[in-house]
């Protein structure tokens, strides 16, 4: 997580290079990490729509357009546009890359606990955890609500008119699972203490080695550090 925040607070603040020197480190862990596949199946999904539709959108109508790079016909492809969109693009991938990183390789327990550890009640820790498995309980039940259908005939594949005519009886099913599993874990909760004073044991304690503990440390003096030398040269010729 301190990994995670401080490449987002350098991507969007700091200069271009240094995000994408933030990019080469983070994919660096991922492969030693070993989710490489999973990164690229969400990046697939997620993200490259989007730099897709922000490179035609920049390269095409960025408000500071002066080099043309090409034209075809009445279309003009400016450099200053292709040059901003890179920009976004490495801040957007360093973003979404240390974010990625730490979904793949950490349980959404193990990050709960950590912010217990670090202070955070139980029930804040409760919520950032519902928060983190909400998307992937929600797929979850999609693909169930869907094999229940294909079990009745219902066609659930082929173009893209199929499919979105499939997912519309998907919705009901849906919100009442969900509806439902919110009463499940309230008696769940409640069966287990949940709302009980006193300090809480763990089943599985995390270890936090003094290597870790000055890696982080260190992760915070090197950004605040960059942060700090970034608003100076942003202040101090305006003095």
């Amino acid at each position: 997580m301190v990994f995670a925040g401080c490449v987002i607070l350098l991507a969007f603040v700091a200069w271009p290079w240094l995000s994408l020197t933030l990019l080469a480190i983070t994919l660096g862990l991922i492969l030693a990490a070993r989710v490489f596949p999973a990164y690229l199946a969400l990046m697939r999904l997620a993200v490259l729509p989007l730099l897709l539709m922000l490179f035609v959108i920049q390269s095409l109508f960025y408000p500071g357009r002066e080099t043309p790079l090409f034209s075809l016909g009445p279309v003009t492809v400016w450099v200053e546009g292709i040059q901003f969109a890179i920009q976004v693009s490495l801040r957007v991938l360093a973003l979404v890359s240390s974010t990625a990183l730490l979904v793949l390789t950490t349980r959404p327990t193990d990050i709960v606990a950590g912010l217990e550890d670090w202070g955070i009640s139980h029930r804040m820790g409760y919520a950032v955890l519902l928060t983190l498995q909400i998307v992937p309980e929600m797929q979850r039940r999609v693909r169930t609500i869907l094999d229940a259908q294909r079990t009745r005939a219902v066609e659930t594949e082929g173009n893209l008119l199929v499919r979105a005519r499939a997912y519309v009886p998907v919705l009901g099913p849906l919100v009442t699972s969900s509806l439902m599993s919110i009463e499940t874990r309230a008696l769940v909760l409640e069966t287990r203490g949940f709302g009980l004073p006193g300090k809480r044991s763990r089943f599985r304690p995390l270890v936090d080695s003094p290597g870790q503990r000055r890696l982080r440390i260190l992760l915070v003096v090197i950004t605040a550090s960059l942060l700090l030398y970034r608003l100076a040269a942003w202040i101090l010729p305006k003095l």
